[in-house]
């Protein structure tokens, strides 16, 4: 143990309260780490081919007496290197006014763990992986071939071209991500979210701000208490749950799946079918396929250029209203208590139709073979050959089928 002491303390490098500057140069292993601690000053770290790591540090103060309040520990060890930003013990560094700005270089195949108080982090690349904090400043890394995880609590978080899984985390601040290979986790409790051009899954939640999510490979779920989210070419399923705005999705190649407590809801081109629910909002999903649910409890649903075999669609206060291709043996059931239901089919369609409503009209463009009618509020009968189920119902408002234009 008093070997292994002895070591470090003679791989320590001080930099004494008199100095202005600090230049090292330390021998690193391969895969080695970095992790360096500082209070207030910029870090940036960038690589380079050499089996070493540089360190060039300056003090800065009011005064060349204000050097003297803080000095610059280095720990090198074969496969770790450690450097500190050391004060005096009750040095207020705030009221000082002394911070310490480093640039350092080290070798791609590196870990790299930067750490200030007050400061921007600025990583770049090839390197191999990065944890990166700050208190109040921006952090930005790119070219990263394996993990990162990336953390301001008031700053902006920049990523780009991120080879492993990505976790980025702003409280107050932007996050800006493009270009990843893996999984990413993006959160920020006040300030927007954007990805661009992920290969995997996208994980992001936003308290306060909002979230646009664009070429996304994988699937992609979205939480967000106050913002717009915006999700546009996603390779597997979308799920989006939004508290106070509108969800906007499209070109979705798996299944989507939204819930919009206030706010509107708009969907199209989703591929294998939809579930949304809006409390209060209007829901519209146009050019999609596969099963589709929606449901709004105060405002409009409308479907337009469906192509599916099963549809489910209610309104408590809206219209109802579907456009599109029905198929024969699919099922069709339009619901609203306070609205109008209104179908636009092809004219050369075939089904069976259920029609009710208590306070509205009921009329049909189709020629119907009648099976049951009661006093125009209730009827039932079939169109051509019959074939595709269909059962339209309105409380308070009126029921029309009508013949949409070829």
């Amino acid at each position: 143990m008093w070997l292994v002491v002895a070591l470090v303390l003679m791989s320590a490098q001080i930099a004494n309260g008199q100095d202005k500057e600090f230049h090292q140069t330390y021998d690193l292993a391969e895969k080695g780490s970095v992790a360096i601690y500082n209070t207030s000053g910029t870090i940036r770290i960038s690589s380079w081919n050499e089996a070493r790591v540089q360190v060039d540090a300056v003090k800065r103060g009011r005064t060349e007496a204000d050097f003297a309040n803080v000095r610059i520990e280095a720990i090198a060890q074969p496969e770790r290197i450690e450097i500190r930003v050391i004060y005096p013990s009750g040095f207020n560094w705030r009221s000082g006014g002394i911070s310490v700005d480093f640039d350092l270089k080290v070798p791609r195949s590196a870990s790299v763990s930067p750490n200030t108080t007050s400061g921007e982090l600025t990583i770049t690349g090839p390197i191999e992986r990065v944890v990166a904090r700050t208190t109040s400043g921006n952090v930005s890394a790119q070219d990263v071939t394996d993990t990162a995880s990336l953390n301001s609590t008031s700053g902006n978080v920049t990523a780009t071209r991120i080879g492993g899984e990505l976790r980025a985390n702003a409280t107050s601040g932007t996050l800006t991500i493009t270009e990843t290979n893996s999984r990413v986790f993006a959160n920020a409790s006040s300030g927007s979210i954007r990805v661009t051009n992920a290969r995997d899954d996208v994980n992001a939640s936003v308290n306060s701000g909002d979230i646009k999510l664009e070429k996304i490979g994988g699937r992609a779920i979205v939480r967000s208490n106050s913002g717009l989210v915006v999700v546009n070419d996603a390779g597997g399923d979308v799920q989006v749950t939004s508290m106070t705005d509108d969800i906007n999705v499209s070109n979705v190649r798996g299944r989507a799946t939204v819930t919009a407590i206030s706010g509107n809801v708009s969907l199209r081109n989703i591929a294998e079918g939809v579930k949304a629910t809006a409390v209060s909002g209007s829901i519209s999903i146009s050019d999609t396929k596969g099963r589709v649910e929606a449901s709004s409890t105060s405002d409009n649903v409308i479907l337009t250029n469906l192509d599916s075999r099963e549809v489910v669609a209610k309104s408590t206060s809206g219209n109802v209203q579907f456009t599109g291709k029905i198929h024969e043996g699919g099922s069709y059931e339009l619901e609203s208590f306070n609205g109008e239901v209104i179908l636009m089919l092809s004219p050369d369609s075939n089904f069976y139709l259920s029609a009710q409503t208590h306070n509205g009209a009921l009329n049909t463009e189709f020629p119907l073979q009648l099976t049951r009618s009661m006093g125009g509020t209730s009827l039932t009968g079939s169109v051509g050959k019959g074939g595709a189920d269909i059962r339209v119902k309105s409380f308070n408002g009126s029921v029309r089928i009508r013949k949409s234009a070829q």
